[in-house]
């Protein structure tokens, strides 16, 4: 989840509000704007992956907030190549018990701090 201003670890903190009236929707596309974050996402989907691509506004305090670190999830951040790999076992049911959501994240800003725990890692952005 985008992030301005503040670091944001709960769902109902990082939540934010946003009107259809800004938002596209395709069977192959997604976009809509977080007003709360002042950040534009957007969902490219496959028929088994998803690629995502947040806008930030210009601003020193610009996080991506991973939040997959739980039952048995994995979560690898490596700076050097501004990327957070891993996966969630997260799943609401219907897959075979070994199931796994593979992911990884590439940044095109340099890392300014990564924490995991929380599994959140935040790109030094003045603007995406």
């Amino acid at each position: 989840m985008p992030v301005t201003g503040s670091m944001k670890f709960t769902q109902d903190e990082r939540a934010s509000w946003f009107s259809h009236k800004a938002e596209t929707a395709k069977p192959y596309y997604y976009s809509v704007y977080l007003a709360d974050a002042d950040v534009t996402t957007e969902i490219a989907p496959t028929e088994r992956a998803a690629q995502f691509r947040f806008t930030f506004p210009k601003t020193d305090s610009a996080f991506v907030v991973v939040d997959a670190f739980d039952r048995g999830s994995y979560v690898k951040i490596i700076p050097a190549e501004r990327k957070i790999i891993g996966y969630s076992t997260r799943n609401s049911g219907g897959v075979p018990e070994n199931f796994k959501n593979y992911f990884v994240l590439v940044f095109d800003k340099p890392f300014a701090l990564a924490h995991t725990g929380t599994a959140t890692a935040w790109p030094k952005t003045r603007s995406s």
